[in-house]
């Protein structure tokens, strides 16, 4: 049996009770990070006339959102003894471009395929239609001109900031602890409900008019994304595949557009 201060053979400060109590205020802090980012947005002046001061209250809310979550993973390391091992930050460089290069790979057919089959799926419950398929094509909207700078940071701040920090507390972090506590397989299923849940908050289900059927195809389609990301982290045993693969889906959802056949 492991002692008081380590499971596993790794520290353990928390436990019992406490230690899903704890998880779970600060799963609680990470949530509704896309409205916490918007409102400081707002708050900072954003949504006006000058593009300076877009550009500056964007700056502000991305630093307050990432902020909130750069607290909350030293939190993780702090209270639960987490190392850059365990965070999957630490693999032979040798290794690195073939985890990016099959993360990015399957990030795209994981998009392409959730489209598919969920939305499309939704589409045939709400319009009681078998024409539930999707063709694809590109589009870089505002790219074709010189990209400002609001424009250059609000995709670095969709598409790469938010996959690294999300990818870092989730798979880092969460389900790195919880695999110590209930194993492999439950902590993949609770880590990706956990992922899907962050993205469904109670503006979104409760305060934007959604109905159910939005709010099962968005846990659904978020729930698949996290199981992608948690097996390239297990698989890998490194942040850098599923982090390729989450950059390579939110590339998609902003640039890949759908049209209904």
């Amino acid at each position: 049996m492991p002692d008081s201060e380590t499971i596993n053979g790794y520290p353990a400060p928390i436990r019992g009770a406490a230690f899903y109590l704890l998880l779970g205020l600060l799963y609680i802090f990470f949530a509704d990070g896309v409205y916490r980012q918007y409102y400081a947005y707002i708050w900072f002046g954003g949504n006006g006339p000058s593009l300076a001061r877009n550009t500056a209250a964007l700056l502000g809310s991305m630093a307050v959102s990432w902020g909130v979550y750069a607290v909350g993973l030293l939190a993780l390391c702090r209270f639960f003894g987490l190392s850059k091992s365990a965070l999957g930050l630490k693999k032979p460089a040798e290794h690195i471009g073939a985890h990016i290069a099959s993360g990015a790979f399957l990030g795209v057919l994981v998009y392409t395929l959730n489209v598919w089959f969920v939305t499309g799926a939704l589409y045939l419950v709400q319009q009681g239609s078998p024409r539930a398929f999707y063709a694809f094509h590109w589009s870089f909207p505002g790219l074709s001109a010189v990209p400002n700078l609001f424009a250059v940071l609000s995709l670095l701040n969709v598409i790469v900031i938010a996959p690294v920090m999300e990818e870092l507390t989730f798979r880092g972090g969460i389900y790195t602890l919880l695999s110590r506590r209930i194993g492999v397989r439950w902590s993949v299923l609770a880590t990706s409900a956990l992922f899907s849940l962050t993205h469904l908050t109670i503006n979104k289900v409760f305060l934007s008019g959604n109905d159910l059927s939005w709010v099962i195809n968005q846990f659904v389609y978020h729930f698949l994304g996290g199981l992608l990301y948690n097996i390239l982290f297990i698989r890998s045993r490194s942040l850098a595949a599923p982090i390729s693969a989450h950059i390579a889906y939110n590339f998609c959802v902003n640039f890949m557009v759908r049209t209904l056949v």
